[in-house]
């Protein structure tokens, strides 16, 4: 009653067309009425300007990452009758995948849940910075988000463009959360306006032209291309996963050429082992004893 913007009841508005004939990909962007049908109401015959979406924008179909949360509600409110073995998948808290190498280049552990988020430069030295150091750094409301993320999922991928050179620089992994005293100030004076720097693995390294991904569009952005995303927005999963394969097939290209960091020491990280199990006890340096 306190909200000073309107509020439209789902009865007041029209059926989507689109969802009635299976889905709707602006999801719960869109301004029309999303309303179920039984079985026996489906059309026996869809479209040709439906299907020939779908063909063409094969990443616009629904998978349990981007679920509605119209569709959750629905769930919660009707539990899971008429099938015992359905769950209730929740954005962002999917199942561990079960097929490996999702992101090609991804170091071990391979299986998990990805995000991505999109990480824009204004000047390509920065990201030339990220390669050669392997650091990055945001802005403090993207850092909140990238912690919380890091503790939530497995893998979180990073995918870089520079406003400078308008390109595609490639992508890498978040490897450990924000640190204070992980190189401080080595974006000059832009160090007092980011958060503390975080490590990251570069997966892939290329100068792809921003145009050349326009095929791939973001469904959560009114259907833009993915050159249009803000710095730090995140991508579905379906979207972030097509990204990165394309990127992979991108002639690889060293980023770090023609900067001072160039003929100079570059860090990269691996994931770390996995702890030893508690159970095996452990032998000192050397393997002798003292008897």
């Amino acid at each position: 009653p306190d909200c000073t913007f309107k509020h439209v009841a789902d009865n007041d508005r029209p059926e989507c067309q689109r969802y009635r004939l299976g889905f709707c990909r602006f999801g719960l962007m869109c301004r029309s009425r999303h309303d179920r049908l039984p079985r026996d109401a489906m059309p026996g015959i869809l479209p040709d300007w439906f299907l020939n979406q779908l063909i063409t924008n094969s990443y616009l179909i629904p998978r349990s990452d981007d679920l509605p949360i119209s569709e959750l509600r629905d769930r919660a409110r009707l539990g899971n009758r008429g099938s015992s073995s359905s769950t209730l998948a929740l954005p962002g808290v999917d199942p561990p995948a079960t097929e490996p190498g999702t992101i090609p280049g991804l170091v071990p552990p391979i299986y998990g849940k990805c995000r991505y988020f999109v990480m824009r430069s204004m000047n390509v030295r920065n990201i030339q910075i990220s390669a050669a150091k392997g650091v990055w750094a945001t802005g403090t409301g993207n850092c909140e988000k990238l912690r919380q993320a890091f503790r939530d999922v497995d893998h979180i991928i990073l995918i870089f463009s520079a406003s400078e050179s308008r390109n595609f620089s490639g992508y890498a992994k978040m490897v450990r959360e924000p640190d204070d005293t992980l190189l401080p100030g080595i974006w000059g004076e832009l160090s007092s306006r980011l958060s503390p720097n975080f490590r990251v693995h570069w997966l892939k390294q290329c100068n792809t032209p921003l145009g050349k991904a326009d095929h791939i569009k973001n469904p959560q952005n009114d259907d833009l291309p993915v050159r249009r995303c803000r710095d730090g927005q995140e991508l579905p999963s379906s979207v972030g996963e097509r990204l990165c394969r394309f990127l992979w097939h991108e002639p690889t290209a060293d980023i770090v050429k023609g900067s001072e960091f160039e003929f100079g020491p570059r860090v990269s990280y691996d994931q770390p082992p996995p702890p030893p199990d508690k159970d095996v006890p452990l032998q000192p340096a050397g393997g002798g004893s003292d008897g």
